[in-house]
């Protein structure tokens, strides 16, 4: 491969820390490109990225997808930035809209209300602006940047992350770094030493966004999120995969 490496990511603020790191990479052996994490699947399975940052939903739906090196976006409690919002308790939701630019985190709200909730209601795919129609019995979804936001307009918040916890005992895995084609000879050790480059600047990536962030991103970095995945948090993986695989297909 002669051409950069095609790595694919989300534009959230989540993922920076990671991105910081590739900086380390000798110039030209990256060629990054930011999108919704809905997106990445599609971007993969196509050929149009060599490495993406995979919502671990996806992984099942594309052939041959394997992971590369050890990091990605996970969280060990409250993530803070992915949640169910309402302004009726949980036992007066009637429908939840779907935020439209998640994958991994509408298939886990799904999981949870069938699962842990006990609760049967009505899925609805939603579009640019649905965060206004978030009103009575319809809660929704939402993730990343607006979800650290726009949280306290609404009565009800429940982490979806804290709320896997709970259940399970495990983390929850959000995203990893996945690929279906082979990589260059030594690429994958300089990309995950490239990663971890990254991790020990957080202070500093978090001061650098943090007018962008309007929230605590140092918090956000250090307490919420973790990015190195270590047994246990694939072993969360594992049993969220497994889990959603026996879970009947939602038509939106």
């Amino acid at each position: 491969m002669s051409r950069p490496v095609r790595v694919a990511a989300v534009s959230y603020l989540n993922a920076k820390p990671l991105l910081a790191g590739l900086q380390a990479l000798p110039a030209g052996e990256v060629e990054l490109r930011l999108e919704v994490p809905a997106r990445l699947p599609g971007l993969l399975a196509a050929g149009e990225a060599d490495v993406a940052l995979l919502p671990v939903a996806a992984l099942p739906r594309i052939p041959g997808a394997y992971a590369v090196g050890t990091h990605g976006i996970a969280a060990d409690g409250p993530v803070a930035s992915v949640a169910l919002f309402s302004q009726v308790p949980m036992t007066q939701i009637e429908e939840v809209l779907l935020d439209h630019q998640s994958c991994t985190s509408v298939a886990l709200v799904q999981l949870l209300l069938a699962g842990h909730w006990r609760r049967q209601v009505r899925f609805s795919a939603a579009q640019e602006g649905y965060i206004d129609r978030i009103a009575g019995t319809r809660a929704g979804v939402i993730i990343g940047d607006r979800a650290m936001t726009q949280g306290a307009r609404f009565c009800h918040k429940w982490d979806l992350a804290q709320v896997w916890k709970e259940w399970t005992g495990l983390p929850f895995v959000f995203a990893a770094w996945a690929a279906v084609r082979p990589l260059p000879e030594g690429f994958v050790q300089r990309f995950d030493e490239a990663n971890a480059a990254g991790l020990e600047r957080l202070d500093e990536i978090a001061d650098a966004h943090a007018a962008q962030a309007g929230y605590d991103l140092r918090t956000y970095y250090r307490d919420h999120l973790r990015f190195r995945l270590d047994g246990r948090m694939r072993q969360g993986q594992a049993l969220f995969l497994e889990r959603l695989a026996s879970l009947p297909p939602v038509q939106p």
